[in-house]
C-alpha cells in the first residue's frame, strides 16, 4: 500500500505544479487595470478643480473691490482708508487671478461654482446659512446630475441676492452705522475666504494655482485683522453715543 501511494504522489504532483504554473501565468498575463477613480485625501476633503479655486477667488475679489469703494463713499475715517485699501489690494490681486487662469487657459466667468459654507452676516442674523457640504463649499460642473445643478444654481442665485440686499443696505447707511454692519461683513466674508483657501491650497493639481493661494492668505488674514479691529472701534463708538 505504501508503494501504491508513493507512485500515485509521483503521478499527482507534476500535474498540479503545472496546474499552478499555468494560473500564475494565467494571472500575469491580465493587465492591471487602471484605477477610474482619484483616492480620497486623506483630510476628507475633495480634490478642487483649479478652474474651481481661479473662479471662486475672481468672484470674491471682485466682490471686495465694489464694497471696499462703497466704504470710501459712506464710511468713516478709518473705514474708507480701510476700503481704499481693499481696492488697491484686491484688485492687484484679482490681476494675478486673471494672470494664472490665462497662463492655465481657464475662463474665471465659467459656470463653475464654489458657494461657501458662511456669506455675509449682519449683526443680529442667526439664521443658519451651513446647507452646503461638509466640505465647507459645493461646487457643480458640466456633466453634474440635473438634481446637483439645480442645487448649485440656486445657491449661487441666493448668494448673489444677499450680497444685493447687504450692498443695498449699506448704501443707505452712514458714518458709525455704515461702519458697524460693514466691518461685521468684512469679517465674516475674509474668513468665509479663508476657510476656502486654506483647504483649496492643498487640493488644487498645478502650482501656479498653489502658489497663489499661498501668497493671497497674508493679505486676506490682514484684511480680516484690520475688520476684527474696526467692529471692536465701530462697538465703542455706537456705545459712546448712547
Amino acid at each position: 500500500m505504501r508503494m501504491h501511494f508513493i507512485v500515485a504522489t509521483l503521478l499527482v504532483a507534476p500535474w498540479v505544479t503545472a496546474a499552478a504554473q499555468d494560473t500564475t501565468r494565467m494571472r500575469d498575463s491580465i493587465p492591471a487595470q487602471p484605477n477610474s477613480y482619484k483616492q480620497a485625501p486623506q483630510d476628507g476633503f475633495e480634490t478642487l478643480s483649479d478652474e474651481m479655486v481661479l473662479t471662486r477667488m475672481h468672484q470674491t475679489h471682485q466682490k471686495e473691490i465694489k464694497m471696499g469703494q462703497l466704504a470710501q463713499r459712506n464710511g468713516s475715517a478709518k473705514v474708507k482708508s480701510y476700503g481704499a485699501r481693499l481696492v488697491k489690494e484686491h484688485s492687484a490681486a484679482d490681476q494675478k487671478v486673471t494672470a494664472v487662469a490665462k497662463k492655465l487657459g481657464i475662463s474665471t466667468t465659467s459656470a463653475m461654482w464654489m458657494t461657501p459654507t458662511h456669506t455675509y452676516r449682519q449683526p443680529g442674523d442667526t439664521t443658519d446659512r451651513d446647507t452646503t457640504s461638509r466640505q465647507g463649499y459645493s461646487h457643480h460642473q458640466p456633466g453634474d446630475s440635473l438634481h446637483a445643478r439645480q442645487g448649485a444654481d440656486s445657491a449661487k442665485q441666493r448668494e448673489k441676492q444677499e450680497h444685493a440686499d447687504l450692498m443695498g443696505r449699506l448704501g443707505t447707511l452712514r458714518g458709525a452705522a455704515f461702519d458697524s454692519v460693514f466691518a461685521n461683513a468684512m469679517v465674516e466674508g475674509h474668513q468665509s475666504t479663508i476657510r476656502m483657501l486654506e483647504p483649496a491650497q492643498n487640493q488644487t493639481q498645478s502650482a501656479e494655482v498653489r502658489t497663489l493661494i499661498g501668497n493671497t492668505l497674508p493679505t486676506v488674514r490682514e484684511h480680516l485683522r484690520i475688520a476684527q479691529s474696526l467692529t471692536t472701534s465701530a462697538t465703542t463708538t455706537s456705545s459712546s453715543q448712547q
